[in-house]
């Protein structure tokens, strides 16, 4: 970062009445600027399956400014994302870019009357583990890169205004986010969506050879072909708006009253502190149900029939969704054991989202809770171990990547060498239920102050292979990482940091 003397005349008259400040009061405070530019390369270790992404490259451009109006502080951030992913076109795979920008994480804090306000686009970090969190449940997450989602970008900044009342040692937070979101994910197309390249366009292509009667069979085979062939002709930037669509299917309005609420207790004392949390929140996943009908003729391989037909099966909709709501109720801590770090965290939740087969979807209270150790060794050294326990108090039958109780162990080392030019950081994640692991080891040499260059490897394994239809997919009896265990890749990053 560095620090000059002040904003461009035009963007300070800008922000000033905003910030609550003036003109003259911003230019004459430093402003401290900051970009960084982060392209990921991952090339996929085996080529086993058709129309998957051989290569995939993600570029973050973050350009941050901050500085001091009056009493408080103001911040603004813009993130810029640009995606590249192909495919081998003699196997049905394709090129896709995209490119978008957004408003990172902006707003202004400081002191108002006996409050503290913090308002903007915020991001809010509930709980203390990293790797396997239970309460950080305020902002969404994204997605769309699965596994290789920059750790800082996982979290989606959302409009936030919060009041804080009191001193460290005993403090109340009042939250409130008037336009909640969802989840960012793709629902289809991609090596990290729920329905993954070439899944969909493999049962449209088996449905046209499904029979029905003797009235329907040559029509609705020829119509379910035709839509394959369209589907198949279907260019990627049309499927991103299809599959946006659907992701936003029935969301609630941008009205204050479909908004979240929470109140946060917290005090910090010596080598203690403690954090409690109650909160009503919009779910980050849909509640989706797909048509009982439709995953009928699905699982029975065979089209409608023309009495079935007139009885308003057209009038059907395929896929429903609703965003339920639900009462959370947490708490964190940490402190010290001698040398050792001990981080505590935990959670109820009312109506938790929990997937079944074939897209289908229920709320169940659950329970989460999760501990993690920490020991460092001056700034050479740190080891961190956590796990995670997830029980659903009222488990559905056929659950989906999902289990009535998950237990999750992980634990990463980083070791710095050169004067912390080198810094090797391996990880592993094992998923007791499904007996599955995430590996993976990452390089990075600081090569000057401003370049960056890493390189590593992201290992994924599991006892149930990836599905290879639609069928196999919508029933899969394995869990997250073994649905994405044929991603194996390796990745290399440069990052220009000024």
């Amino acid at each position: 970062m560095r620090s000059v003397p002040a904003l461009p005349a035009a963007v300070v008259l800008a922000l000033a009445p905003a910030l609550g400040g003036t003109a003259a009061a911003a230019e004459s405070d430093d402003v401290e600027l900051g970009f960084v530019w982060r392209t990921q390369g991952a090339a996929d270790l085996a080529w086993d399956r058709p129309r998957e992404d051989r290569l995939e490259t993600r570029t973050d451009l973050v350009a941050s400014a901050r500085g001091h109006a009056g009493e408080g502080r103001w911040f603004l951030e813009v993130r810029g994302e640009h995606f590249l992913r192909v495919g081998a076109p003699a196997e049905g795979g394709d090129t896709e870019a995209a490119w978008g920008v957004a408003v990172g994480e902006s707003g202004w804090e400081g002191p108002v009357g006996p409050l503290r306000l913090r308002a903007g686009n915020l991001v809010e970090r509930w709980g203390r583990l990293d790797l396997l969190p239970t309460l950080d449940a305020w902002n969404p997450r994204d997605l769309r890169s699965g596994l290789l989602t920059p750790p800082e970008a996982v979290r989606v900044p959302v409009p936030t205004v919060g009041l804080e009342l009191g001193e460290p040692a005993a403090r109340a937070t009042l939250l409130l986010g008037p336009f909640p979101q969802g989840d960012r994910g793709t629902l289809w197309g991609t090596d990290w969506s729920l329905v993954r390249p070439g899944l969909l366009e493999g049962l449209l292509a088996d449905a046209a050879t499904w029979e029905g009667d003797p009235l329907t069979t040559e029509l609705l085979q020829d119509t379910v072909a035709e839509l394959g062939a369209r589907l198949e002709e279907l260019d990627p930037s049309t499927r991103r708006g299809l599959v946006g669509g659907l992701g936003q299917q029935q969301r609630p309005q941008d009205l204050a009253i479909n908004g979240d609420l929470a109140l946060r207790l917290a005090t910090e004392q010596r080598g203690f502190d403690l954090v409690l949390t109650g909160a009503n929140l919009r779910s980050r996943q849909p509640l989706t149900e797909a048509s009982q009908t439709l995953v009928a003729y699905l699982q029975e391989e065979r089209l409608p029939t023309y009495a079935e037909l007139s009885e308003g099966l057209l009038d059907e909709q395929p896929l429903g969704a609703s965003w339920p709501r639900t009462w959370l109720v947490g708490g964190d801590m940490s402190t010290m054991l001698g040398l050792v770090g001990l981080r505590l965290e935990g959670a109820w939740r009312s109506d938790q989202v929990v997937q079944r087969t074939w897209l289908r979807s229920e709320t169940v209270p659950s329970l989460t809770s999760g501990i993690g150790l920490d020991y460092a060794q001056g700034a050479n050294l740190l080891l961190v171990l956590e796990a995670r326990w997830i029980h659903l108090l009222a488990p559905p039958d056929a659950l989906w990547l999902a289990a009535a109780d998950q237990v999750q162990t992980a634990a990463t080392l980083r070791v710095s060498l050169l004067a912390e030019r080198v810094v090797i950081f391996p990880a592993w994640i094992h998923d007791w239920a499904f007996d599955e692991d995430l590996l993976r080891a990452e390089a990075t040499w600081r090569v000057s102050d401003a370049w960056q260059v890493s390189g590593g490897v992201l290992l994924l394994e599991g006892p149930t292979p990836p599905p290879q239809d639609f069928a196999a997919a919508m029933d899969y009896a394995g869990g997250p990482l073994g649905y994405v265990s044929d991603n194996d890749v390796a990745t290399l990053t440069l990052t220009w940091i000024r």
